[in-house]
């Protein structure tokens, strides 16, 4: 079984950014996601990003960040982590293909929403279907919106939203809306409808146009913000004793988490931006070299006591 320094969970803006800062500082660094699960890969154009005054498709912004991960020797694998857990001072990560040990972790392995598994999903990302208003909110402007979801999370995306469009509609997607009462006046004051109709397809040519509902309605759109949670990453955490706070992992100003040599950074951790992610993802690289360094130091602390036992012994 291969040992690494850090194993890093996600190829993302985070997890490649930490992948950079960690291999760079000589460290033996090993990536393990799909790029194309990343939200940054399916992005058709990122225009906030510092060093891009013309802006940049967010699949080659990541490509770039992985090219120059690998320079610095970093080791990326196609691979899904979908088992983790400690064993000794060491963390075990089980790929379907693979398993590899590690003195630390970094959890980078992006949101914990789900897909809708709606017809056409797939083919619209970054084209009119999106999962982060924070992100895409801004090409919205003035354009027909549609969210889709049936809980808070919904509601707090179709109200950030409001900033840009006033011509939004949350779908529940066949669900009972379950709201906070505050959120629901807010909603009502911002003239937002609820829908529980089931949203069946997204179409259009080139950028997504309209929505079926499963009553054959065709509705026109050019936005779809899907904003329904998961549990798969939330079972993940579990097996790790990673704690959460309002879905999301619970991480300090040094992006560690509440189990030990373990670390967190991105949009797991609620970032919603690609600047703000790679950031993180620095911050934990950081933090993880300090971490190891403040382990090497205890170890030569307990051997300095030991051999001071030692000749204590043979006098």
């Amino acid at each position: 079984m291969k040992e690494f320094d850090a194993i890093i969970i996600g190829c993302g803006p985070a997890g490649i950014s930490s992948a950079i800062y960690l291999s760079r500082a000589g460290k033996n660094v090993l990536v393990l996601g799909k790029k194309e699960n990343s939200w940054l890969y399916k992005a058709h154009r990122i225009e906030n990003y510092f060093g891009f005054p013309k802006g940049i498709e967010g699949k080659e912004l990541l490509e770039l960040g992985t090219k120059q991960a690998k320079r610095f020797g970093a080791v990326l694998l196609e691979e899904e982590a979908v088992s983790a857990k400690k064993e000794n001072s060491f963390f075990l990560i089980q790929t379907p293909k693979n398993s590899f040990k590690s003195k630390t972790l970094i959890l980078a392995f992006g949101s914990m929403k789900k897909k809708s598994g709606i017809k056409g999903e797939e083919q619209f990302v970054g084209k009119g279907v999106s999962y982060c208003v924070a992100c895409d909110g801004f090409f919205a402007k003035d354009k027909k919106a549609i969210v889709i979801g049936s809980t808070d999370f919904a509601a707090i995306e179709a109200i950030e939203l409001s900033d840009y469009t006033k011509d939004i509609t949350i779908f529940s997607n066949g669900e009972k809306f379950s709201l906070n009462p505050e959120l629901a006046k807010k909603l009502k004051e911002k003239i937002i409808p609820l829908k529980e109709e089931k949203i069946a397809e997204f179409g259009g040519k080139n950028f997504l146009e309209y929505t079926i509902t499963h009553l054959n309605k065709k509705i026109p759109c050019s936005f779809a913000f899907i904003s329904l949670p998961s549990t798969a990453q939330k079972n993940f955490t579990a097996q790790l004793g990673v704690e959460l706070k309002d879905g999301f992992i619970a991480v300090d100003s040094s992006q560690k988490t509440s189990a030990e040599g373990i670390f967190a950074a991105g949009e797991c951790c609620n970032s919603k931006q690609a600047i703000t992610s790679a950031a993180q993802g620095a911050v934990a690289a950081l933090s993880v070299l300090s971490f190891m360094q403040q382990k090497r130091s205890q170890k030569n602390e307990k051997n300095k006591k030991i051999s001071s036992f030692h000749k204590l012994q043979n006098l």
